[in-house]
């Protein structure tokens, strides 16, 4: 179910800041909208087929979450290309996505090194587990994305015309 629950949310993320990125461009949208869709299926079936769990795949759920993760940012980055990084920041709260991939991309990071109880075997079995502070880092990256979707909505409430 955890599996599900990612995929959909980077499902749901993906889709909403293309949205904003993408505002007058529908072509694109649905180009980065079907792109975000494969990503999350594919990303879903390869982890339940493998089993999904298991410590012997932490490395492989690490690596398909970030390439889903990486996928649903490519519609930023297109417009930060385009736009340059002041504009971006501007229109569609792009500081925000970038806070929001640091926070996702460590927190896969921690989870995959399985620090910190690789430091001290047994000692955070309970408290500050890997998969703990993965989520915690997940929670936060949402929150980035959220402040950022705010930030593209009020741009575009001002601004309605493209």
């Amino acid at each position: 179910m955890d599996i599900l629950g990612v995929c959909s949310l980077a499902l749901g993320a993906g889709t909403s800041m293309t949205y904003y990125a993408f505002y007058c461009r529908s072509f694109l949208q649905w180009v980065y909208w079907g792109l975000n869709l494969f990503s999350a299926i594919g990303a879903a079936i390869t982890l339940f087929d493998t089993g999904g769990g298991g410590t012997k795949m932490r490395t492989l759920r690490g690596g398909v979450f970030s390439l889903l993760a990486i996928s649903a940012m490519l519609p930023i980055l297109q417009s930060v290309i385009e736009l340059g990084w002041t504009r971006a920041g501007n229109e569609i709260g792009a500081g925000w996505y970038l806070a929001e991939a640091l926070s996702l991309l460590t927190g896969v990071s921690v989870f995959v090194c399985r620090f910190p109880e690789r430091l001290s075997p047994g000692t955070f079995d309970i408290w500050c587990h890997s998969h703990q502070l993965w989520h915690t880092f997940a929670v936060l990256g949402g929150a980035f994305h959220i402040v950022a979707l705010v930030a593209a909505y009020d741009y575009r409430r001002m601004h309605k015309i493209c």
